[in-house]
């Protein structure tokens, strides 16, 4: 199979790392920045907040297409009582190897457990985004059906793939957008917030991102109900109701007829990418993890 590098150019890939420093620059918490081989390929980590905390550490996977500078305006909250760590997830336009991860649950899995592994982590939460949502909850079902002794004490997800359904007009859009240029690519990007007003800085970096990188074209699947059935832990769902790239109401109705104790937030004019989610993940944390 014919795999596409991540970076369309050396150029596209300078870019983006320039954005990515100018972004760590402004982090507003002191940050350690650690790489750390596995299996999958070598991951670059953030790691910031205080050092000693009783509370679990949290990891946090940002999306495809993505990198771990996405975190910068909720850092602090997330970071206000525990040590965070935000992947940067291999053959994603950030940090890590270029080298593909593979969308499938047992490497994605066995990629997560190295890395906590190497960070010396016992127990820990964490919050995953769209495709890192999916990484997430691969992690957790491998854990859950393999009964293996897990340390993951709670999961959070935004708009997560592998519940609901993908939209497949997505591609399309995705397409014709990609032939207007600029325009097409920055109202794209805005699509993605729904009937929300999406920060100019973020259909920047949004359409850099797009214009830089080479898309996957591949869908992870769906899990099963057994799968998801299979969790035994506190479970955190938010999703928007104009999502464009997933069947995110499905995602609520279908979760809450398989984990009746998970905590569902469907926000009816939110898109794929929902907007001041820190507080109710903080708080979810705080209450749960």
């Amino acid at each position: 199979m014919n795999v596409k590098p991540v970076f369309k150019s050396p150029q596209a890939r300078e870019a983006v790392l320039a954005e990515y420093e100018a972004v760590l620059a402004r982090w507003p918490l002191p940050l350690e920045r650690l790489r750390i081989s596995t299996a999958a390929g070598e991951t670059a980590v953030l790691a910031f907040g205080p050092g000693s905390s009783p509370h679990p550490p949290l990891l946090l996977l940002h999306g495809a297409g993505s990198n771990s500078s996405m975190w910068f305006g909720d850092a602090a909250r997330y970071a206000g009582e525990r040590r965070v760590f935000a992947l940067d997830m291999p053959g994603e336009p950030g940090m890590s190897e270029e080298r593909r991860l593979e969308w499938s649950p047992g490497p994605c899995a066995s990629w997560l457990a190295e890395l906590v592994a190497a960070l010396g982590l016992g127990e820990h939460a964490l919050l995953g985004i769209s495709l890192g949502g999916w990484v997430g909850l691969a992690y957790a079902i491998h854990q859950a059906t393999n009964k293996l002794r897990g340390s993951l004490c709670a999961l959070a997800l935004l708009c997560p793939s592998g519940i609901g359904r993908a939209r497949r007009s997505f591609m399309l859009k995705a397409m014709l957008a990609m032939a207007r240029g600029a325009p097409g690519l920055e109202a794209l990007s805005a699509s993605l917030y729904g009937d929300r007003l999406p920060p100019s800085e973020a259909i920047r970096v949004g359409r850099l991102l797009a214009e830089s990188s080479n898309a996957r074209m591949e869908r992870p699947r769906l899990f099963s109900d057994e799968e998801l059935s299979a969790l035994r832990l506190p479970l955190f769902l938010g999703v928007g109701g104009r999502d464009i790239l997933l069947s995110s109401e499905e995602s609520a109705r279908r979760l809450g007829r398989l984990q009746s104790e998970a905590e569902i937030l469907l926000e009816p004019g939110a898109g794929h990418v929902l907007l001041d989610m820190g507080e109710r993940v903080a708080d979810f944390l705080a209450r749960r993890a």
